[in-house]
């Protein structure tokens, strides 16, 4: 009879050799994950979500994913040194439509969200700047004509744009003190019955919303719930809240936002932002005495059809973390998770 230790060894190997034929090629791997399905959700969030982005372009509503990264695109050639006397041309005047249907409808919901008067005021700066800039051609003549006919009248507030890296916001930051923030953050699972400020949050989210975003195209949302009934369902979907599902009193559940993109080589941008802006928002958090805890969201089919229900997403919208959080009970245990060293994870000009 095997042992148990050579029972596991044998299971190991038998799945070392399944997963190293299967990997041999694309064509096996794409045959085995057409039977195994493990993918299928995230392909059919991709390909509706690029399906949404074209039917927004064809709507004439405001585009804002694909405005927001156009501008974006605009703003970095600003930026190059030197300027190029012409560029943008393959898609300045699809831009300037996309920025008269904006300004046609502030404030109301469009493709990918509403454009608000703060976003408009960028479009402008930048806009205005593209066409001081740029030399006569007959493309780009025809784009500033209808600009100069559809331009919103908002006033950009702040100082020009590209900025001058001087003109930054101050550092009032040492890196003594922003590493003893670090080490601060940890995973809280215990908080105190209190109910937590939307005002604290907001504040937190304005630290959020400045992670970097491929394109600047933000394309994710946060949403919050302190319902308690709505907290405790929603929050024994993932697994690893077994034991403190009933003691969160705000929940957040980010969202990407498929539909921002129209190609799959961007099919992972939406994750990406989002943990980022995660980031952001849990160190922000630590800065006004509230703790969080970041809650793994399994890709699992059963799961992610149990939470589209709880949260009635559209079929390009994917759940990729929770987040707990409020007021940390003093007296509650955290786990220390020692990190590796710096050496474990670091390393300069290795290739291989």
């Amino acid at each position: 009879m095997l042992s148990i230790r050579a029972l596991r060894k044998l299971i190991n190997l038998l799945l070392f050799c399944h997963y190293t034929f299967w990997s041999a090629s694309g064509f096996l791997s794409a045959i085995y994950y057409l039977v195994n399905g493990a993918f299928r959700r995230e392909q059919r969030a991709a390909l509706s979500g690029f399906g949404r982005h074209y039917s927004d372009l064809l709507s004439g509503r405001a585009p804002v994913a694909y405005l927001r990264r156009n501008i974006h695109r605009i703003e970095k050639g600003l930026v190059m040194r030197p300027v190029k006397p012409v560029f943008a041309k393959n898609y300045i005047e699809a831009t300037v439509e996309a920025y008269a249907a904006a300004a046609a409808n502030l404030n109301e919901p469009g493709a990918c969200g509403c454009i608000d008067m703060t976003s408009l005021q960028w479009f402008n700066a930048v806009l205005d700047r593209y066409f001081e800039t740029v030399k006569a051609h007959p493309v780009i003549d025809r784009a500033a004509r209808l600009y100069k006919i559809t331009r919103s009248a908002a006033g950009y507030q702040d100082a020009s744009t590209p900025m001058l890296r001087r003109n930054s916001e101050p550092l009032c930051l040492s890196h003594e003190e922003f590493l003893s923030l670090a080490k601060r953050r940890h995973s809280v699972r215990w908080f105190l019955d209190r109910p937590v400020e939307r005002a604290a949050v907001d504040r937190a989210m304005e630290c959020a919303k400045l992670a970097p975003s491929a394109c600047n195209r933000l394309p994710y949302e946060f949403r919050f719930f302190d319902e308690p009934k709505i907290v405790r369902r929603i929050a024994e979907l993932p697994m690893g809240t077994a034991g403190f599902a009933e003691n969160i009193p705000v929940l957040c559940v980010i969202i990407a936002r498929m539909d921002y993109y129209s190609s799959e080589r961007d099919r992972h941008v939406p994750y990406i932002d989002a943990s980022l802006a995660a980031m952001q928002f849990m160190l922000a958090l630590e800065t006004l005495g509230l703790g969080s805890c970041p809650i793994n969201w399994p890709d699992f089919s059963l799961l992610e059809m149990k939470m589209s229900r709880a949260m009635k997403l559209k079929d390009y919208e994917r759940p990729v973390l929770l987040i707990a959080l409020g007021h940390p009970d003093p007296e509650g245990e955290i786990p220390l998770s020692l990190k590796k060293s710096i050496d474990g994870i670091c390393s300069w000009n290795r290739i291989g």
